[in-house]
């Protein structure tokens, strides 16, 4: 009996030994003998990268990583002729290649097949905008494909009402060129995105003591809730007793949690104020189209820096009129002058102005600087005329809107020389003057054709607007 107990254990601790060593044996040929994975075909979807590790082609079970990435950087993979479906050469296109792989001067033939078993990708946005004027669904829907080719999409929106709010649900089917195909039911929202509209809440001048009612005149309209203008929130204080700069913020919202916020300034000033001492320089006789550096020079001789008017003309980067190639040719009036002061010629406006004033006050080593106003308010102007400042504003010589001017045409050469196919329309009637004081219905303007004058107003602030807003003052360095 002990020795059939002996024997048995024998035979296990024998079967053991040959198993272990059958599971070494086994390791050590896998070891010595690399092999392709699946006999040396790779399937690759399309729209991923290539890669070129080496575990991707061959059975590397048996081996370490660091043993792995040893492998990685002695092995060469080459395809013949990839075709990409991207310049940057990263996703091959649809298709079977033929190619090897080298390793221990052994090379290996294997395959790449890249094929497309993905269905197209369908991304919403599921929030419409209600009565959206210029709607269109697929605005809402997009489809793609990792293929990056075409699909064919139907959207099916029968029971879509963008005049309706509510929720609504539609069909998208879609496939792309290999057959695969995508349908999905989504539910989409008619939903109110636009926010109300606010009004009457334009920058203001008020005189020194005027009382001031945020909410007079002001209204809010929304597309959906109508009037809402007692749903209107004011923050913000003015003293109507001290002048200064004050700021209200108008704030509303509608049920759909559409906000809309705007900025008010109301600027309190005298109820009258005219800068004395201001020079007049008249651009007749002498610079028949002058204007501007007839009031540049009114400026800067008001600071102290006397130049005279010939001396600023000069500064002026100016581009003659000129025909080439039977066209008339001058300047675009937001880089330079055309024509001439003396004869023929039309204007600049107050961008380049800027940097010919700055120049002029550098020259002579100043302590001042040119602020642009461009764009800014005429309560603005008014505003820094009663805090002293003479300021240089774009209109026209009638005081009307701009629309009701001629204009001269001609193409644009730049300052560089070039010749363009930009044509400009200058307006015979800009005019630039030099505003220096108002009462309460009035401005007071130095003109440089005619000397000082008044204007309503109402017709300053309409030539002024018309001409895009444009003005420049003094200021002294920060």
């Amino acid at each position: 009996m002990d020795r059939k107990k002996l024997n048995l254990k024998q035979i296990l601790l024998l079967v053991t030994g040959m198993i272990i060593i059958a599971i070494f044996g086994f390791i050590y040929y896998q070891r010595q003998h690399i092999h392709l994975k699946n006999q040396g075909i790779y399937t690759l979807e399309v729209g991923t990268k290539l890669d070129f590790q080496a575990k991707d082609y061959f059975d590397l079970n048996f081996f370490t990583s660091a043993e792995r990435e040893k492998i990685n950087q002695k092995i060469k993979v080459n395809f013949q002729d990839l075709t990409y479906l991207d310049q940057q050469k990263e996703f091959i296109h649809i298709g079977k290649y033929q190619g090897a792989i080298t390793y221990q001067n052994k090379t290996y033939s294997i395959k790449l097949i890249v094929q497309d078993t993905t269905p197209p990708e369908i991304e919403y946005d599921d929030k419409i905008a209600y009565q959206q004027a210029d709607f269109d669904i697929n605005q809402y829907i997009q489809v793609t494909d990792n293929s990056t080719g075409k699909c064919q999409t139907d959207i099916q929106t029968q029971n879509l009402d963008i005049n309706q709010l509510g929720e609504y649900t539609i069909t998208v089917k879609a496939s792309d060129a290999s057959g695969n195909q995508v349908t999905q039911n989504i539910k989409m929202h008619v939903v109110d995105k636009k926010a109300p509209v606010l009004s009457h809440v334009e920058d203001k001048i008020l005189q020194i003591g005027e009382s001031f009612l945020p909410l007079k005149d002001v209204s809010a309209k929304d597309n959906v809730d109508g009037n809402i203008t007692n749903q209107i929130q004011v923050k913000g204080q003015v003293d109507t007793n001290k002048k200064g700069i004050y700021t209200v913020l108008y704030s509303v919202q509608d049920q759909a949690k559409n906000q809309t916020q705007k900025e008010r300034q109301i600027y309190v000033i005298d109820s009258s104020y005219l800068i004395k001492e201001v020079p007049m320089i008249l651009q007749n006789p002498g610079y028949y189209n002058g204007c501007e550096a007839a009031s540049s020079t009114m400026l800067l001789q008001y600071y102290g820096y006397h130049y005279k008017m010939a001396e600023v003309v000069k500064s002026i980067p100016t581009i003659p009129l000129q025909r080439h190639n039977g066209r008339l040719y001058g300047a675009n009036p937001n880089e330079a002058f055309t024509g001439s002061m003396v004869h023929e010629g039309y204007g600049i406006y107050a961008k380049p102005m800027v940097d010919v004033v700055n120049r002029l006050i550098s020259k002579k080593e100043g302590k001042h600087q040119v602020r642009s106003l461009i764009g800014e308010s005429v309560e603005k102007l008014l505003y820094e005329v009663s805090e002293g400042h003479p300021i240089q504003i774009w209109a026209t010589a009638s005081m009307m809107n701009v629309k009701c001017s001629g204009t001269k045409s001609w193409y644009i050469k730049t300052r560089a020389g070039k010749y363009t196919d930009e044509q400009y329309h200058f307006p015979l009637s800009e005019h630039c003057m030099l505003l220096v004081g108002y009462d309460k219905n009035n401005v007071i303007i130095n003109d440089p054709l005619i000397g000082q004058v008044r204007y309503s107003i109402k017709a300053f602030r309409e030539a002024f607007e018309s001409m895009g807003a444009q003005a420049l003052m003094i200021e002294n360095k920060e």
